[in-house]
């Protein structure tokens, strides 16, 4: 059974969106403990129907974890501290 659509007022468009975006943060400081791998491709599966210019969808992700992640993390450090970052 396919249920009839709800209709949103623009008030409560406009009030939704304003609390989403009002409620955003900028995020600099994580906690140790890794993401379970179920959460990792929750957020993965999310953001491929984010939308990109002229649906060029121009990403590649890559995700990684232990000893691989630490050694990156390191070598784009390394790279900032030198002005090299890519």
């Amino acid at each position: 059974m396919v249920e009839a659509p709800i209709e949103w007022s623009q008030e409560t468009v406009t009030r939704c969106i304003a609390d989403v975006v009002s409620a955003r943060r900028a995020i600099r400081a994580f906690r140790p403990e890794p993401l379970r791998r179920e959460d990792v491709e929750d957020i993965l599966e999310a953001a491929a129907t984010a939308p990109s210019g002229a649906n060029t969808q121009p990403w590649r992700v890559y995700v990684v974890s232990g000893a691989i992640k630490d050694e990156l993390a390191n070598a784009l450090v390394a790279a900032s501290r030198a002005g090299t970052a890519p």
